[in-house]
């Protein structure tokens, strides 16, 4: 999702129709994602401490449970009430401003470029990051009717990175 997004606004500032571009730049974005995570994995052999790594669609899905992994990975108590109160508010809501967080519906966010990327550009970043979904758990969009499914969320697993 990341990838898609942040490719999908540098789309439309520089590369508007120009599909050969779309694809190097979304090759070059999941390339230096992939080594953000092979730095980590180097981090984690030298350092015993655990690396928390998780997905932005599994705190809009799935809120408390992600708070409650992060939380327990780092050998911390549960979180507390006020955290799952915030945390538990961030499902569903429409308010806030363009930089807001709070106050915006997670779960749309995290899908809001199945809505605005056309299958073709989907496919061009797909093509540039085949490899890094590989490595995070992520598969590409393999049709219009699977980038029109709000079920499909486009992962192979569920488990940590690290």
């Amino acid at each position: 999702m990341r990838s898609r997004m942040a490719i999908k606004d540098g789309y439309n500032k520089k590369y508007r129709n120009k599909d050969e571009a779309l694809r190097i730049h979304s090759k070059m974005l999941c390339k230096a994602m992939a080594e953000d995570a092979q730095i980590a994995k180097e981090i984690q052999k030298n350092h015993p401490n655990p690396i928390v790594v998780v997905h932005y669609e599994d705190i809009a899905n799935y809120t408390k449970t992600a708070a409650s992994y992060i939380y327990r990975t780092l050998e911390m108590d549960n979180p507390p009430v006020e955290v799952v109160a915030a945390i538990s508010r961030l499902r569903g809501h429409k308010k806030g401003d363009a930089y807001s967080v709070y106050g915006r519906d997670s779960v749309a966010t995290a899908y809001n470029w199945k809505k605005s990327l056309s299958f073709k550009q989907v496919k061009l970043i797909d093509e540039g990051c085949k490899d890094y979904y590989k490595y995070i758990g992520y598969e590409p969009v393999g049709s219009q009717q699977e980038l029109s499914d709000p079920n499909n969320y486009h992962r192979t697993r569920l488990t940590p990175l690290i």
